[in-house]
């Protein structure tokens, strides 16, 4: 080969791998259904009403599957509950547990927000070797989905009921047990009702009340 012919084509191929180099990686596309960052005073507002019922509290998935009653704005608020007491009608959380596909995909785990349609209980008659607590479980549907969930809901998997509702972007709150959509409530009465005027002078909860009073 001509020496000047492989200079340049080594000079070529220097400019070659400095472009690449130079090309910025791909990005990470964002997860579709995460759900959107709430405000301070919204996360505020949603543990301090967790702890006010003894239960827990989450972010809304932007999967869409319970528009347009919940959001991906909203942050939910369970109250532990059995699930003999469910109702037709109870928004619950719960857990879905991982399972592998045939292609070897794992799908970890994850928790749901979905309306219960449907009680699936069962009699067990004597000698029967069905777990008890197999024989209470709920069926569930998003209310913005056409089909219901391909999976049932036991004591085991789940999270509790769905007892109030907090906006992530203004901190509005609403009342889940006073109508399919929530009715809207103040803080104060919110948190009143659920532990007495006389447990609210803790710091936490006071700053949830001034949070949702706009203070």
């Amino acid at each position: 080969m001509n020496s000047s012919v492989l200079v340049g084509s080594i000079a070529l191929a220097a400019l070659c791998a400095s472009i690449a180099s130079s090309e910025p990686a791909p990005s990470v596309p964002r997860d579709p259904t995460a759900e959107f960052p709430a405000r301070p005073e919204s996360e505020v507002a949603a543990e301090a009403l967790a702890e006010a019922v003894h239960g827990d509290w989450a972010p809304v998935k932007n999967t869409g599957s319970m528009l347009p009653v919940l959001s991906a704005h909203d942050l939910v608020v369970t109250r532990p509950v059995d699930v003999r007491d469910l109702r037709v009608g109870d928004i619950i959380v719960f857990v879905v547990p991982a399972r592998t596909l045939p292609d070897g995909h794992v799908i970890q785990h994850r928790r749901v927000v979905h309306r219960v349609i449907q009680r699936l209980d069962c009699t067990r008659r004597r000698g029967s070797v069905t777990p008890v607590s197999d024989c209470h479980r709920v069926r569930t549907q998003g209310d913005n989905v056409k089909t219901p969930d391909r999976w049932s809901t036991t004591q085991a998997n789940l999270v509790g009921r769905v007892a109030y509702v907090v906006d992530g972007d203004t901190s509005e709150i609403r009342d889940m047990r006073a109508s399919r959509k929530g009715a809207p409530i103040s803080a104060a009465l919110a948190l009143g009702r659920e532990l007495g005027p006389n447990r609210l002078a803790g710091p936490l909860f006071a700053d949830a009340v001034r949070a949702l009073a706009g203070g």
